[in-house]
């Protein structure tokens, strides 16, 4: 099977931890993504919350550059920004990955750092992570965007890259789906599962769902148990608890929008039956065995968001 995985944290760990791409003990390297015909992965660069804000940036470009290192060291690797790079990379069997952000707060201010990021081969921007930035407020507040963040959004429009609504609050994510209206643009949930399922407030509500599915836009499906069910308290996270979600999403008209986002390498604990990115086709199984088509699955796991690079990228 081919994978389009809309979210992995694997980069920061690699420049973090001087590992390799090739083979490592994080969730996400090329020995564990052999076993797919080819694949495609949405790489953030995160902002960690023990970095001021400019010293984000310049570890951002760090990691940047540690990244292009490692992809130059793997021929079955490549780095891709566009909708034509990615249909070779598919084509040739390739592992491609796709440069992102996590948390835009690493702009420090700058708006020119838009198109820097763009230049670089930055196509997903996801906004907040924690508490309020200079961006505005993440999922854990209830503050909308700053002008600071509305300038962001509208330069990411006009530059091309897609804004991610993952870890922001009701408010901006309801300005930012009204902005892409206005704009004639789309917008993304790279990993957000679904608020109808269990009410983490880092989950889309059913409204913020159906926003996204009117925008052409994609929600990606996060193995983090936490945003899963309630985890906290030994609700069980398995195979099932993932397909409440996926099925949910389908079930308010996201056929086409519903993709993973897997958030490989930002959490700790998976669920029960997947150990790493090899281990999705266990959801692909599990799904099969419970009834859904084989077109549904590739949708899911691949070609909505394949479809959207097509369009977007």
């Amino acid at each position: 099977m081919k994978l389009f995985d809309l979210h992995c944290d694997t980069f920061y760990d690699i420049h973090a931890k001087n590992l390799s791409l090739a083979k490592n003990d994080l969730h996400v390297d090329l020995e564990k993504l052999s076993g797919y015909e080819a694949s495609v992965q949405a790489a953030a660069i995160w902002a960690s919350q023990k970095k001021g804000n400019e010293a984000t940036w310049e570890f951002f470009l760090a990691a940047c550059a540690t990244m292009d290192e490692q992809i130059a060291l793997c021929p079955r690797a490549v780095r891709v920004t566009d909708a034509d790079s990615i249909r070779r990379a598919v084509e040739e069997g390739k592992n491609a990955f796709i440069l992102a952000v996590e948390d835009a707060r690493m702009l420090n201010g700058y708006l020119s750092r838009v198109d820097i990021m763009h230049k670089m081969g930055v196509r997903f921007m996801t906004l907040q992570w924690g508490g309020p930035t200079i961006i505005g407020g993440a999922h854990d507040t209830d503050l909308p965007l700053t002008d600071f963040g509305r300038a962001v959004v509208r330069r990411c429009f006009e530059v091309g890259i897609i804004p991610d609504v993952s870890h922001a609050s009701r408010a901006v994510t309801a300005e930012v789906l009204e902005m892409a209206k206005a704009a004639g643009k789309t917008v993304v949930a790279t990993h957000s599962n679904s608020f109808g399922v269990f009410n983490h407030t880092r989950n889309l509500t059913d409204e913020e769902f159906k926003g996204i599915v009117a925008l052409g836009g994609l929600a990606g499906i996060s193995m983090v148990p936490y945003h899963l069910t309630d985890h906290d308290n030994g609700a069980p996270c398995n195979l099932q608890t993932l397909a409440d979600h996926i099925l949910h999403y389908i079930s308010l008209g996201g056929e086409n929008t519903v993709c993973m986002g897997g958030d490989f390498d930002g959490v700790g604990v998976l669920p029960e039956g997947i150990e790493n990115i090899s281990s999705q086709p266990r959801l692909a199984d599990y799904l099969r065995a419970g009834g859904m088509s084989e077109e549904q699955i590739e949708k899911i796991f691949f070609r909505n968001a394949y479809d959207f690079a097509m369009r977007n990228l």
